[in-house]
Formats: structure tokens, sequence, C-alpha cells
């Protein structure tokens, strides 16, 4: 494997201090790899999470252990003083604590620790960074030791902010003209929007964030991860006025992941749904939910299908909805229930 990824320096810029040479093999290996997610939401967790060397990986899948090593070597490489640490209990994970890997450098006359696990779904939409020359091993989301200002100097030198701009920046953007829209026309326009009332402004809204996530270069956990985002940031004064909105994660009977990002029309009692359903074969808008669902689950019988589309209607607590589904469906042992995805609540 290693023969597969110790090229990836080849288009390193020369020049570079060792402070950018880390940052940009932190964003080159975040940008590559993804986290192996089948694993992780397999319901047996007594395998260990370092369950794998590098010369494992496939389709760019990694968990902790093996994204360290992979920096670990690339950083050696370039001539940087990195190690691969192993930490036996870190943090909580939905209340459980457990292993982790991560790395240590010596930079500059500093020891710092960078946690490329927290940033390989933001590193791809050009988000800010969690676990880059953080200061404690063995703290989740530990405190930065470069300051933002200094760090965003070397994205801009790297390459890795587009004109000095990251994700959050583009939130900020969103915000400002999604609050014109309504009173703007030449910038609804633009945006092909052609409705001026409230409710169909927000749908219209979510459809552009759809179509601007669409044009990444993304997979379907990155795609679902920069939709929810944009819509949680972009849209947060206005979209609860008219939506409650929830993303749930499953597998189908391929184990293909696949999101189910649902928009309750709070006006309706409930009664209307919007649905972006995000796979690997991007983003689409569904309403009707047969359309949205029961090819993808495809449950044994209609009964089974009937009963999912009700607790979908009425169950508003993801987590809970996923318990009782497993509780209750007679489900095809080719069908998998995935994690909730806890932190939308």
């Amino acid at each position: 494997m290693e023969s597969k990824f110790i090229n990836m320096l080849d288009d390193m810029p020369e020049g570079l201090s060792d402070i950018e040479k880390l940052r940009w093999i932190y964003i080159k290996v975040c940008k590559m790899f993804s986290y192996d997610l089948e694993y992780w939401s397999k319901l047996d967790k007594s395998k260990s999470i370092f369950y794998k060397s590098i010369d494992d990986i496939k389709d760019n899948k990694v968990v902790c252990s093996t994204i360290s090593e992979i920096f670990t070597r690339l950083s050696k490489k370039a001539g940087l003083d990195v190690k691969t640490l192993v930490v036996d209990e870190y943090g909580y994970d939905y209340g459980f604590q457990h292993g982790h890997a991560l790395n240590e450098v010596n930079i500059n006359g500093k020891k710092a620790y960078c946690s490329l696990i927290y940033d390989l779904e933001k590193v791809k939409f050009g988000a800010r960074t969690l676990g880059f020359m953080i200061d404690d091993k063995e703290e989740e989301f530990a405190e930065q030791l470069i300051s933002d200002e200094d760090l965003q100097v070397i994205d801009d030198k790297i390459g890795y902010t587009i004109d000095g701009v990251y994700i959050e920046d583009i939130v900020g953007m969103m915000q400002d003209e999604f609050a014109e829209l309504k009173d703007n026309e030449e910038l609804r326009k633009t945006l092909g929007i052609d409705t001026v009332d409230s409710r169909e402004l927000e749908i219209a809204k979510i459809d552009f964030i759809a179509n601007f996530v669409n044009g990444r270069n993304l997979d379907e956990f990155e795609k679902n991860s920069y939709f929810k985002y944009l819509v949680r940031n972009s849209l947060k004064y206005s979209l609860p006025k008219f939506f409650d909105y929830y993303s749930v994660a499953a597998f189908d009977k391929n184990k293909n992941m696949f999101w189910i990002n649902n928009f309750f029309d709070m006006e309706n009692d409930y009664d209307k749904n919007i649905f972006y359903i995000i796979s690997k074969d991007g983003i689409e808008k569904k309403v009707d939910i047969y359309d949205s669902l029961i090819n993808d689950w495809d449950f044994q019988n209609e009964n089974n299908r009937d009963s999912m589309i009700v607790k979908l209607n009425l169950q508003r607590d993801s987590r809970r909805f996923f318990e009782e589904i497993e509780d209750n469906q007679d489900m095809d042992e080719n069908t998998t229930i995935g994690a909730s995805d806890y932190s939308d609540r």
C-alpha cells in the first residue's frame, strides 16, 4: 500500500517551511482518504479499531490507526519529526471511552499532536480544521497551538483556501444573500428563484444548497456532511419557522450507505414532507415517500413497508426511530439499519 500513497509528495510545492509542509501533508491526506464507516457501523464492537495495517486499506477507507501511520510515513519522508501514538483511553464516543491513534509532532521546537480523523470530511469541503497542531493527546477536540490567523496565512499559501475563503465564509455569504432574496429580484433571477412566498423561498434555498453540494467532488458521506452543515448554518435563523429537520443514515441491501434528510412541514401538522436522499449517485429531492424510500430499503413485504412509512412520518426522534425499526421490523437479513446521525438533534 505504501507505494500507492508515498508519491503523494511529488506535487508538494518547493520552498515550504516545516510547518507549511506539515499542513500541506495534513490537507493532502485528509482529501485522499475517507473514514471506514462500514466498519464503524458494525454492531459487534469487540473488534479493535486497530484492526488493519496500511497494507489492508481498500478504496482509501481508513480508521485512526491507519491514517495516522500514513501521515507519519509521509511526514518522515518530507524530513519532519512525526510519530504515531496509541492512546488507550481517549475522550468519549456516545458515552464509552475508546482507544485512539494520532500523531505526535515536534516542529519549530514545539511538541503538538495531529488527529486527522477529525478532519477527513471537513477538509474535503474546505472547512477550518479541528485536529491540526492540538495541545492534548487525550482530550477530544483539544485547543490548537497555532492561531487561526497564522493558519490561514499557511492555507492561503498552499492553496487550501480559495481566494482566502473557507466553507465558514461561504456560509456567511449565503446568509447575506439569502437574507436579501425576498426583496432583491435581480438576486432571485441570478439564483433561478421565481417566488417571494416565505415558505417556498426556504425550499428554494435548500434546493440551491443541494445543487451547490452536488457539484462538488465528494463521496456520499461527505456530501451529506456538507449539505447538513450548510443547511444548519446558512438557514439557522429562517428554516425553523417552517420546517423541522433531521438526517438519518441507513444501508441498503447491498451495504451501500445513504442518508435521508427529512424536512417536516410544521405549518401543515407534518403532513407534507420533503426528502433529500443522498447516496452514491448524489442528492435527489423527493416529495413522495414511496418514491423516496421503498426501493432503497427493500422491505420483505407490504406490511413492513407501510409500517416504515407510518414510523417515518410520525417519529421525529431519529434515535428512537431507528431503535423502534430494529425492534419491530422483520427485516430482510441483507438490510441493515445504520447509526442515526445524533449530531442533528
